[in-house]
């Protein structure tokens, strides 16, 4: 059974391989975008069928985008390593996925995530205005 620390490893490794934000990305040595982050860490660690695929969205993806999410992730209420956050915009839509690393010594938890208004990947805070903005939470199926 793969653990949330696998997770975060591989969400980590991203980093370290200066993987490039790309918007419609699947590839990491192409390039991932924010959703495309979470179906490579699924791939990569056989947590989602590599057969299911995500439709093609438009840029800023839309809701039915992110609902598409509800057919092969879990939602959840807790917020823990490994765990997707789905941020909406000002509008209310969702907009943004980050994946959670790690919690802080002073409470704020991290994410792994394409960071907005750049073209990197990388691990963020998640600050009070952002928290504010979370649209959903969902967990890989069967992670210890």
């Amino acid at each position: 059974m793969k653990t949330r620390e696998d997770i975060v490893n591989l969400l980590r490794s991203l980093i370290a391989r200066k993987v490039r934000f790309r918007p419609y990305g699947r590839n990491p040595d192409y390039g991932l975008d924010c959703i495309g982050i979470a179906i490579w860490i699924g791939w990569e660690l056989e947590l989602v069928d590599r057969e299911r695929k995500i439709p093609h969205y438009s840029f800023p993806p839309s809701r039915d985008n992110f609902d598409t999410l509800d057919e092969f992730l879990v939602r959840t209420d807790e917020i823990q390593p490994g765990v997707l956050l789905v941020f909406s915009g000002r509008d209310g839509l969702p907009r943004h996925i980050g994946i959670v690393s790690h919690r802080r010594d002073d409470g704020v938890w991290k994410m792994i995530g394409s960071i907005p208004g750049t073209l990197q990947i990388g691990e963020y805070g998640l600050l009070p205005g952002l928290s504010d903005h979370i649209y959903a939470q969902f967990d890989y199926p069967n992670v210890a």
